[in-house]
């Protein structure tokens, strides 16, 4: 059955197996920001005892990432209006700069 496909039907395949090399490329990358995290965690708690500033995350990174987001994202219906107000503002700036441009041409 392989054998009897054509290069076009075998392409979501190789694209499939390019995304998995692609995901685990990016968890190792990540596994290697845990560990580097980790042995600079130690190490400084055991040179520098309680002094120590670096400490290993508290959640996992995507965990952190989402919560950052997240932070971003929720907005009071004040800061809403306020951010919808100065995207008008602006606008009508560029509006009666566009206008100006054309009657001195």
């Amino acid at each position: 059955m392989f054998w009897g496909l054509n290069p076009h039907t075998l392409k979501p395949y190789a694209l499939a197996e390019k995304m998995r090399e692609e995901r685990r490329d990016e968890e190792m990358w990540r596994m290697g920001l845990y560990i580097n995290r980790a042995t600079l965690a130690s190490t400084e708690n055991v040179l520098a005892g309680k002094k120590a500033s670096i400490t290993y995350y508290e959640k996992p990174l995507l965990a952190l990432a989402k919560e950052e987001r997240d932070a971003e994202i929720v907005l009071s219906e004040d800061e809403q209006m306020q951010q919808v107000n100065a995207l008008f503002t602006s606008l009508n700036v560029l509006a009666v700069n566009s206008k100006l441009s054309k009657e001195q041409a």
